[in-house]
């Protein structure tokens, strides 16, 4: 297993879009530093990566559609960092994906209804952004709005959409 973990080590500046060739990195924790910047697209192309853990940096912008590229990740934390924009509807292609927090930013929209296809999600927080995020919409509003997208998330326990 191949690690980098360098959380609570005063890093500064933006992640190196290099990152995408270190394909046989399974965790990369950076938690706790300065980062700046995007989350580089070539994060998409670590096939074997597993977890993900950005959180407490100053990272920003929109989260890259790349991400639905990686159906090994499991757990996906990127909270409290000045993330913007949408969810991506790729987000849905993560197939392994059972934890995303990414509480403590500015994302706005909808949450995607392809978040339905991530069967294996037990917890998603997106408590805590600028805007309000809505869960996606139902054509006939009845009182399953909220639990016909997520109909096969069969061990979500935890959805926190509140601001």
């Amino acid at each position: 297993m191949l690690l980098a973990v360098l959380c609570w080590c005063i890093l500064s500046g933006s992640i190196p879009a290099e990152i995408g060739q270190l394909v046989l990195l399974q965790e990369i924790s950076l938690h706790s530093n300065s980062l700046t910047g995007s989350i580089p697209t070539g994060i998409g192309q670590l096939a074997q990566l597993r977890i993900i853990t950005f959180v407490f940096n100053m990272l920003s912008g929109e989260l890259p559609k790349e991400l639905g590229q990686l159906g090994q990740l499991r757990y996906l934390s990127l909270f409290r960092n000045n993330l913007d924009g949408t969810l991506p509807e790729e987000i849905g292609l993560m197939s392994q994906l059972q934890i995303f927090h990414l509480s403590g930013n500015m994302i706005s929209g909808s949450i995607p209804s392809t978040i339905g296809q991530v069967e294996k999600l037990i917890d998603m927080n997106l408590y805590d952004n600028v805007s309000a995020i809505c869960c996606p919409a139902v054509p006939n509003h009845s009182s399953h709005a909220i639990v016909t997208p997520y109909s096969s998330c069969f061990t979500l326990h935890y959805l926190c959409v509140n601001t």
